[in-house]
C-alpha cells in the first residue's frame, strides 16, 4: 500500500476544482504538482512507478522533485 501526503495551497472559490497543491509520494519519496482534483484523482490512480515518472498527470509539465527531507 502506498502512502501520499496531499498538501492543497490554494482553491478558487469561484470554481472549487481549481486548486493548487502537492501530491508527495512517501515510499517514492517525490512530489508531484497537481492544478485539478481529476488531477489529482488520477495520479492517486495509477500505479507509483507511473507517478515517478510524471505519467499520471495530463495537465502538469514538471518533473517529479524528490520530497523534502524530513
Amino acid at each position: 500500500m502506498e502512502n501520499y501526503i496531499v498538501r492543497i495551497y490554494r482553491r478558487d472559490s469561484t470554481d472549487p476544482d481549481q486548486i493548487n497543491g502537492v501530491l508527495e509520494s512517501v515510499e517514492q519519496e517525490i512530489q508531484r504538482p497537481f492544478t485539478s482534483f481529476n488531477s489529482l484523482k488520477n495520479m492517486l490512480a495509477t500505479s507509483p512507478e507511473a507517478l515517478k515518472t510524471g505519467a499520471a498527470s495530463s495537465d502538469n509539465t514538471l518533473p517529479p522533485t524528490p520530497a523534502l527531507a524530513k
